[in-house]
């Protein structure tokens, strides 16, 4: 919005169709013979998958499939998610599996999803799909994960430090053995999260006559999501299309794939009303539930300043810390 629009009286373009009841949004798109997809997910803020039981949830009426990593094709199977923002001074590139791989990190992270022909028996399904996990030490505090001797949110690293850089402007060194007054304070940014009146919805159809994959997205990032999906799926980013429907509120954290937490234990599974199926050869749809959205979008970072005051200009040097499962 440019300086001629504050106070102007704007002509807005997509309020007719939403006075009338006209909006149109993930969960109105019906598609026949589409399946409702259910996710089943880590009540453990980290624990090793030793395996999981998926026969008994597979024999029940309406289950069309149950995928856990290993069933998964190419890169989806064991590649990680892309990461929204590639950073050189970031150490580990941690992001999440589509589906867990012998780990899971924090509280939410997928397991398996359940592919039924209603919300309803997806639920239930997933209900009785019991992931074996052995819990493991966990960090949920972004100053204790950083301590000495903590507890890794990934099995493989050595510690939970993300990145180490330094933002300083002035001569701080100058600044700090000139002052007549040196404070330093510690700040702590509890945890928060966007809270879309639209939860992170999908649905998607898989035309085998085409070979096209169309997608309708809660996103604002459709061209992004296109692209990883393309790469996940090893396919050509051509044989793509992303639709991103009308949006209830900007939010970061629905804007593309990005990763997921949980602070809270989840319930056992969070029901997903559309996705894509190729291997089932129907539509899925794939909804998460409000508290599922709420819990999983949390993040949490530390600060530390130090500043100091010479001839009244001021010096600040900040430090930020953050850490993968945090």
């Amino acid at each position: 919005m440019g300086a001629k629009q504050f106070g102007a009286r704007t002509q807005r373009v997509e309020d007719a169709a939403l006075l009338v009841g006209q909006g149109r949004f993930i969960d109105d798109i019906a598609l026949p013979g589409m399946l409702h997809a259910c996710f089943v997910r880590s009540p453990h803020a980290h624990a090793r998958l030793l395996d999981v039981d998926v026969a008994h949830a597979r024999s029940m009426p309406g289950v069309h499939a149950i995928l856990t990593a290993a069933d998964l094709p190419g890169p989806l199977a064991r590649e990680r998610m892309p990461m929204l923002v590639p950073n050189a001074s970031i150490a580990a590139a941690k992001t999440q599996h589509c589906l867990a791989i012998d780990e899971v990190c924090y509280v939410g992270q997928t397991i398996a999803v359940v592919l039924a022909d209603s919300r309803y028996l997806a639920e239930d399904a997933a209900n009785a799909v019991f992931p074996d996990l052995d819990p493991l030490p966990a960090v949920s505090n972004c100053r204790d994960a950083v301590a000495p001797g903590a507890p890794t949110c990934h099995a493989d690293l050595p510690d939970n430090v993300v990145s180490r850089f330094t933002n300083a402007y002035g001569d701080v060194e100058a600044a700090f053995a000139t002052a007549a007054h040196v404070f330093r304070e510690s700040l702590f940014q509890h945890r928060g999260g966007g809270m879309a009146m639209e939860t992170r919805g999908v649905v998607a159809q898989y035309d085998r006559g085409g070979d096209m994959l169309t997608v309708w997205s809660a996103t604002q990032t459709p061209h992004i999501g296109r692209r990883m999906m393309a790469d996940l799926l090893g396919r050509s980013v051509e044989k793509v299309r992303v639709i991103a429907p009308m949006s209830v509120a900007d939010s970061a954290p629905r804007r593309s794939s990005t990763r997921k937490r949980r602070s809270s234990p989840p319930p056992r599974s969070s029901w997903a009303r559309r996705s894509s199926g190729s291997r089932t050869g129907a539509s899925i749809s794939c909804a998460r539930r409000r508290n599922a959205t709420n819990t999983g979008m949390s993040r949490s970072r530390s600060t530390a300043m130090a500043g100091s005051r010479v001839s009244g200009a001021p010096c600040f040097t900040t430090r930020a810390l953050s850490c993968p499962g945090a």
